[in-house]
């Protein structure tokens, strides 16, 4: 057995038991996501701003809720037609649980803040990894990983006992 596996999990996995107990809380499932601090090549860290109210270390926000997250961002030169796509995955960016579409803007040249409505995932019970790409005719200007994970919560059916 690894020392490592003798830590406690991190707060938005589970309990602060030792990892080798796999007990995690319900929102959250293992395997597919990305390590924390790892960042995949020609991709780059963002804040992405879901709410006015601070939720660190992670979001927590309910199935089937409509937000409109926000991400600032220079895009330069000014003036270009761009379009950006928030997307929420649970698998490392392979699948899109849920995406925002893309969302047309006009780049300013300095830091300009860009929403991107889009709808929690449900049922619930994961914990998503936020991913932005933005693109100009066609071309990948810059691909962004949200700094969060995003939790979405799920009960399951109780068992009432009388």
């Amino acid at each position: 057995m690894d020392i490592q596996e003798w830590l406690p999990l991190s707060p938005d996995k589970g309990p602060p038991f030792p990892a080798f107990l796999k007990l995690y809380w319900p929102w959250y499932t293992p395997g597919g996501e990305i390590p924390d601090g790892e960042i995949p090549e020609g991709w780059a860290p963002i804040d992405i701003v879901w709410s006015a109210v601070s939720l660190n270390p992670d979001v927590l926000i309910l199935p089937g809720t409509v937000k409109n997250p926000g991400a600032a961002f220079p895009v330069s030169p000014a003036g270009m037609a761009c379009t950006g796509e928030l997307y929420l995955s649970k698998d490392g960016g392979v699948t899109k649980a849920a995406t925002s579409g893309a969302i047309e803007f006009t780049s300013t040249g300095v830091n300009q803040t860009v929403t991107f409505p889009i709808t929690v995932p449900a049922p619930g019970g994961y914990a998503y990894q936020a991913y932005l790409v933005i693109m100009s005719e066609g071309q990948v200007l810059g691909q962004y990983i949200g700094t969060d994970k995003v939790n979405v919560p799920s009960v399951g059916t109780p068992t009432i006992s009388w």
